[in-house]
C-alpha cells in the first residue's frame, strides 16, 4: 500500500450510489489504498453527509432514485461547496450524458461502469492530488490578497500620516507655549534675591503656573486620544470579527479626511437613520475601507477641481443607515456621495479588479480592490453609480450579524 504520508490521502472520498454492492466494492478498493471512504444510497443523504463531512472528492452514479440524478446532485454540490472536486461513475456511456455531466456540473472525470481497478485508484488519485494543488495555489493567493490589503490600510494610513502629524504638533502648542509661561514665571521668581519679594512674586504667579499645568494636562491628554483613536481604527493585526458601534468609526474616518484636506473647501455632509448601528465585523478592515471610499471622494473632487482650473471645493454626503435588506435581513448601508468628476461607465466594472487604478502616479491598485474583498468576507453588498463631471455614489451594505466568525488575519503563517 502506498505510503499514507501522501498529502492528499487525507482528504475524504464521499462515494453516492443506490447499489450496495457498487459502493461496498468501491470502499473495499479505495481503503485498501489508504483512502478515507464515506458512503451514501442516494443524493438526498449526500447532500445530508456533506453538512457535517469535509469531502473533496465526491464519486457519483449518474441514475438514482428520488428524482435527482447525478449531475443534479452534483451541480448542488457546485453551488455549495464549489471546491470539491466532482466525478460520475455510470452505466450510462452516451455522449449526451457524459456533456451534461461535464459543462452542467463541472465533473472532473467521468468514468464507466463496470471499471477497472486500477483505472478508478488512479483517477481518484489524480482527482485528491488535482484538489491539493488547487488548494495549495488557493492558500498562497489567500496570503498574498492579505499582504496587499495591509499594504493598502498601511499606504492610506501614510497618506494621513503628514495630516495626523501635523494635528498633533497643533495640538501640543498650549503645551510648548505653557512651559514657557512657567519657566519665564520661575527665571523671574529666582532671579529675585530677597525672601519676601520671591515669596510675594510666587504667590503672584502660582495660579497662572497652575492654569497652564492644566492647559498642558489637556494637550497632551488630547494627543494621547488621538493616537488611541488611530492605533484602534486601524487594528492591523485583528484576527476575527467582533461587535462594537460603527457611528464613531464613520464620524472618526470623516475627522481624518477633513485633516488631510484641511486647506481645501470641501463640506461634509453627514446624516444618520436608525438608532443601532452595532455591527459584528473586522473593525479595521471595514473602518480603513471607509476611510477609502472617504479618500477616494475628496480626490475626486480635487481632480475634478484641478481640470477646470479651480480651487478645491464640493461636497461628500455621507449616510449611516440602520435598515433592513430583503435577502440579508438586517443591515448597516452606508452611502457615500461626491460630486466629483465621476466615473467613466467603460471602467465602472473594472474599479474593484486588483491592480486596476486610475490613480497612475500615486494610485496602488489595490484600495477598492480591498473594499470589494471586505464586502465579500462580511457576506454583503456594493453598488456604484457614477456620472462624468457629476459625481459618484457608492452604496455599501453589510449584514449586522455573521453566521460565525470572519477571520482575516494578516499575519498568519
Amino acid at each position: 500500500m502506498p505510503a499514507l504520508t501522501e498529502p492528499w490521502r487525507k482528504y475524504d472520498i464521499l462515494i453516492v450510489d443506490d447499489e450496495p454492492s457498487v459502493i461496498r466494492t468501491i470502499s473495499k478498493i479505495l481503503s485498501a489504498q489508504g483512502f478515507k471512504v464515506t458512503t451514501a444510497g442516494s443524493a438526498e443523504e449526500g447532500l445530508q453527509l456533506l453538512k457535517t463531512l469535509p469531502a473533496k472528492l465526491i464519486v457519483s452514479d449518474q441514475k438514482m432514485p428520488g428524482g435527482m440524478s447525478g449531475t443534479q446532485f452534483l451541480l448542488r454540490v457546485k453551488e455549495e461547496y464549489p471546491h470539491v472536486v466532482r466525478m460520475i461513475l455510470s452505466a450510462y456511456t452516451e455522449s449526451e450524458h457524459i456533456l451534461e455531466a461535464m459543462h452542467e456540473a463541472r465533473t472532473y472525470y467521468y468514468m464507466s461502469k463496470p471499471w477497472e481497478d486500477h483505472d478508478l485508484i488512479r483517477h481518484v488519485t489524480q482527482a485528491l492530488k488535482h484538489y491539493h494543488a488547487e488548494a495549495l495555489e488557493r492558500e498562497h493567493n489567500e496570503k498574498m490578497t492579505a499582504a496587499f490589503i495591509q499594504s493598502e490600510k498601511m499606504a492610506t494610513l501614510s497618506i494621513y500620516g503628514t495630516s495626523i502629524a501635523h494635528n498633533i504638533r497643533n495640538m501640543m502648542l498650549p503645551s510648548v507655549a505653557n512651559n514657557d509661561v512657567i519657566r519665564q514665571d520661575l527665571t523671574e521668581i529666582y532671579s529675585i534675591q530677597d525672601i519676601e519679594e520671591r515669596n510675594a512674586l510666587l504667590e503672584k504667579y502660582a495660579e497662572e503656573m497652575f492654569e497652564a499645568l492644566d492647559s498642558s494636562d489637556r494637550a497632551v491628554s488630547d494627543v494621547n486620544e488621538l493616537v488611541e483613536t488611530i492605533l484602534s481604527f486601524y487594528r492591523a493585526d485583528q484576527k476575527e470579527s467582533q461587535l462594537y458601534d460603527l457611528l464613531p468609526q464613520v464620524e472618526t474616518a470623516i475627522k481624518f479626511e477633513k485633516m488631510r484636506r484641511k486647506l481645501d473647501q470641501i463640506t461634509t455632509h453627514f446624516e444618520t437613520k436608525g438608532q443601532d448601528f452595532t455591527i459584528e465585523a473586522l473593525k479595521g478592515f471595514v473602518n480603513s475601507n471607509i476611510v477609502e471610499f472617504l479618500k477616494n471622494a475628496g480626490d475626486a473632487i480635487a481632480d475634478k477641481c484641478k481640470r477646470a482650473g479651480e480651487k478645491v471645493k464640493g461636497n461628500i454626503w455621507v449616510t449611516l443607515e440602520d435598515t433592513k435588506h430583503d435577502r440579508l435581513g438586517d443591515v448597516i448601508r452606508i452611502t457615500f456621495k461626491d460630486d466629483g468628476c465621476g466615473i467613466p461607465a467603460e471602467i465602472q466594472k473594472e474599479i474593484f479588479a486588483p491592480m486596476f487604478t486610475t490613480k497612475a502616479a500615486v494610485g496602488t491598485g489595490f484600495g477598492l480592490y480591498a473594499v470589494a474583498k471586505m464586502v465579500e468576507q462580511h457576506k454583503g453588498t456594493i453598488e456604484v453609480n457614477s456620472k462624468v463631471g457629476e459625481g459618484t455614489e457608492f452604496i455599501l451594505t453589510l449584514p449586522k450579524r455573521q453566521n460565525g466568525k470572519v477571520v482575516f488575519d494578516v499575519n498568519r503563517d
